[in-house]
């Protein structure tokens, strides 16, 4: 059997359930789009805040305009600097104690090796005391004229760890052509080249 067409002039019209099937069909990709960039904007904006929530509490205090505010920040900030300060001062202090440290064991170290009994050369200690990073050293020497004196090389060694104060107190003739002397001398350790 064959299939006729009895209406051939009929009109098509499109149906009310289609016309509203399209319109959704078109308004779908609009509206998701609208979501999903809603969406990242919100999380965006969540996640700035989270990152730079000082940045931008000091934004809405410059934004609001309240002085009571704005004084508020400024005392907060002027805190947060002295903190700052007093910080960088102990850091300080840290490190020159540590500088006077590591100085003072390399000073102790190049007393003791100079201490070494060096050709004809005696050396007597009578005090080694370290107070607050200064360095008191007595002692006795009895050398030969001719040479050059422990005492001289052990001052000009010292020199590279600090300011150096050498009082003779005595240099006398001993026996056999030596000489004796009693050198007190005085290291202020992280003061080289003063």
């Amino acid at each position: 059997m064959e299939k006729l067409n009895l209406y051939t002039s009929k009109k098509r019209r499109v149906k009310l359930i289609t016309l509203i099937i399209f319109c959704a069909i078109m308004l779908i990709p609009g509206i998701v789009t609208r979501v999903v960039l809603e969406f990242q904007w919100k999380s965006k904006v969540e996640e700035l805040n989270l990152t730079y929530s000082t940045t931008l509490d000091i934004a809405h205090y410059r934004l609001r305009g309240n002085e009571s505010d704005l004084d508020v920040l400024e005392s907060t900030v002027k805190t947060y600097r002295m903190k700052a300060d007093l910080m960088r001062a102990k850091q300080r202090k840290t490190v020159d104690f540590i500088k006077k440290a590591y100085l003072s064991k390399k000073a102790i170290k190049t007393i003791f090796n100079s201490w070494k009994k060096e050709k004809e050369d005696w050396m007597v200690l009578k005090e080694l005391s370290w107070k607050d990073g200064i360095f008191y050293l007595d002692f006795y020497e009895i050398y030969k004229p001719g040479i050059k004196s422990a005492s001289i090389i052990l001052k000009n060694s010292l020199l590279a760890y600090g300011n150096v104060v050498e009082k003779k107190e005595f240099d006398v003739s001993f026996i056999e052509g030596l000489k004796m002397q009693k050198v007190v001398m005085k290291l202020n350790v992280g003061e080289a080249g003063k």
